[in-house]
């Protein structure tokens, strides 16, 4: 999995460095580097998530300019990673007998084992993404106004846990990691804006996809806020 995403960033690096070789086609060229905490929607009873999740996108994108126009239609590649920390982790519904439902849930660490203690405990999500957007730029002023929306593909999920031994009881502090979660949505949709000055923007998204797969787990949709850079704009 870490080849996938090592292989999608150098090709997204190799793309804005062959656009940027020539003055024309910078001028349709732009890279985005974002950094965003996400609030989360939709939150199961009981969960509590942390006040600041930090999450990345970065991006590369061929302007497409509307002639006679300050407006522009951008197609890219890119690639966005959540990291959601909470009190919870994710387990699997079972049945009376025992059996596995199909869905997860979460299920708090306290409930699991009282007073238990711990350092991490997170989900993080790596999506590739295309994103399409219409942008406004007016070159004199550097104003900028973009909209559009991202389709996003799952590249890795997994959980990351260091604290007290709340899976068996013991007295020893533990670290794992849990690769390949259970029904979290393999593609998603996520709309966004964005609103700057030169190279400097704030942006704002909303995940319409949940977190996981209809019906197999919790609905959860992240809001995320924060800044955009585009050196190339």
């Amino acid at each position: 999995m870490k080849n996938r995403i090592l292989l999608l960033l150098l090709l997204i690096g190799f793309t804005g460095n062959l656009w940027s070789q020539s003055e024309a086609l910078m001028r349709k060229y732009t890279n985005n580097f974002d950094i965003f905490t996400d609030i989360w929607t939709d939150v199961p009873e009981g969960m509590e998530i942390k006040a600041i999740n930090l999450g990345y996108n970065i991006s590369s994108s061929y302007i497409i300019p509307i002639e006679g126009t300050h407006f522009g239609v951008l197609l890219g590649l890119g690639i966005t990673g959540h990291n959601l920390y909470s009190n919870s982790v994710q387990v699997d519904v079972t049945d009376a007998s025992g059996k596995r439902t199909g869905e997860v849930k979460f299920v708090r660490l306290d409930s699991i084992m009282p007073e238990v203690s711990y350092s991490r405990n997170k989900i993080a999500l790596t999506y590739a993404e295309v994103p399409f957007e219409v942008r406004y730029y007016h070159e004199k002023s550097g104003v900028k106004v973009s909209t559009g929306i991202r389709i996003g593909f799952l590249l890795d999920s997994h959980s990351k846990y260091r604290g007290d031994d709340y899976l068996l009881g013991s007295e020893d502090v533990i670290r794992f990691k849990k690769k390949d979660l259970h029904n979290v949505s393999e593609y998603r949709f996520t709309p966004f804006v964005r609103v700057g000055w030169k190279w400097v923007n704030v942006t704002a998204s909303y995940g319409l996809t949940g977190l996981y797969e209809q019906n197999k787990g919790p609905q959860m949709h992240p809001i995320s806020l924060g800044l955009s850079f585009t050196p190339f704009h």
